[in-house]
């Protein structure tokens, strides 16, 4: 079941969607457990689509609540057609897009003919930990202070 956004006055959580081949799920998995156990919401199309829903009405709505993209790209991604369109909505929409490419060679900038992809820093697996999980956590943490100060300021709290 798909997890409900929080609603009124409390502070939203720090939100990631993951665009990813079907093919890669287990590995998504994996890296999907490692963000939530730093306190991270994480979007997968598994948990927000079920049978009779408009795809891409559930896709839109999710990364519109989302802050950022992570694209998994793989062999398998290459040729997908929907990881094309969310990582084209979140530019659109001008979210933060990382790119964790599973192998050395692929470039999904290169290979889908987007010149301003092949200009994003790209994290490699090897790295996710390290690199992509640090700066995840730090970019959260700063959007729960800002937040907070945002609701302190409209209930008239004082720093």
């Amino acid at each position: 079941m798909a997890k409900k956004a929080n609603s009124g006055r409390q502070t939203a959580k720090y939100r990631v969607f993951i665009s990813y081949a079907t093919e890669d799920r287990d590995i998504v998995k994996l890296i999907r457990d490692q963000i939530d156990s730093i306190g991270v919401d994480v979007v997968l199309d598994c948990q927000i689509i079920e049978s009779g829903d408009s795809i891409s009405a559930r896709l839109q709505k999710a990364l519109r609540t989302c802050n950022e993209l992570l694209l998994y790209y793989s062999d398998s991604t290459k040729d997908k057609v929907w990881v094309h369109l969310e990582v084209g909505a979140a530019w659109v929409q001008k979210k933060r897009i990382t790119v964790i490419a599973r192998g050395q060679s692929l470039d999904p900038g290169r290979d889908w003919g987007m010149a301003w992809l092949s200009d994003l820093k790209y994290v490699s697996l090897n790295d996710f930990q390290e690199s992509f999980l640090a700066d995840l956590k730090l970019r959260a943490s700063k959007r729960r202070s800002k937040n907070t100060s945002v609701l302190r300021r409209a209930s008239g709290a004082k720093k």
